[in-house]
């Protein structure tokens, strides 16, 4: 399901965006209030979390997606645009291709904090690890851990269950090459980003056979939670520039 966060009254474009692992559109709420102009902003709604809390933490990756693409048709009104952060990038990227194949293309497609699809998983996987060390990983690859998460046991137990099944769903990838997405790719590399250097970032080129840019913007992995406008006016650029 989606949560629009910004709505103009006519709006004549649509952002759907998607989530870095374990969160929501909560955590875009105050960083979209600098938005304008005729478009909308819908987040996309996991299980586990916010108005989906009741719903089980077991579905596939294969299974939410499918899930998200079902939902997505029912609210695509018009051109629309595709944008994840980190998790959410692949997410975006895998449904971009559904929406394709069911002639139903996004405007371009803007992915941010993650690595190219083929070289997603290279990192350890994170299933086998106590809450403690989990937290460690966490804090040591993306450089951000709400200090409540260890101290108030009741914090943790209610968000850590969601990031484990969030960051699992990624590691549960297996990428099967494909032909390059036919619509522009615009790729955002934080520039203090522990966990994915913009070069890293660089590999979505591969995956277009549109346009494709890369932009370095300051800030860590969660830059995107920030500010959200200049996101979106980047995203709007990239398609509006056309095929390389």
């Amino acid at each position: 399901m989606f949560r629009t966060i910004y709505e103009a009254a006519e709006p004549k474009l649509q952002f759907f965006w998607f989530c870095h692992a374990g969160a929501g559109s909560a955590s875009l709420v105050r960083a979209a209030r600098g938005l304008s102009g005729p478009l909308s902003l819908q987040v996309a709604s996991l299980p586990g979390r916010e108005h989906r809390f009741r719903d089980g933490l077991n579905l596939s990756l294969d299974e939410l997606v499918d899930q998200l693409a079902a939902e997505l048709r029912a609210q695509i009104r018009g051109p629309y645009h595709l944008i994840g952060h980190s998790f959410g990038s692949l997410l975006s990227y895998l449904l971009a291709q559904k929406m394709i194949a069911a002639g139903l293309p996004p405007l371009s497609l803007t992915v941010m904090t993650l690595a190219a699809p083929d070289r997603v998983n290279r990192n350890p996987r994170t299933a086998h690890l106590t809450n403690e060390e989990f937290l460690d990983y966490l804090d040591h690859r993306f450089g951000s851990v709400p200090r409540a998460l260890r101290t108030n046991p009741e914090a943790a137990a209610l968000f850590l269950p969601i990031v484990r099944y969030d960051l699992q769903l990624l590691e549960s990838y297996v990428h099967q090459p494909t032909p390059p997405l036919p619509i522009p790719i615009l790729a955002l590399a934080g520039s203090e980003d522990r966990a994915v250097s913009p070069e890293a970032m660089r590999q979505w080129e591969r995956f277009t056979s549109e346009s494709f840019e890369l932009q370095t913007i300051p800030g860590g992995h969660f830059f995107p939670t920030e500010n959200v406008d200049p996101i979106i006016q980047r995203a709007i650029g990239s398609f509006q520039q056309g095929p390389s």
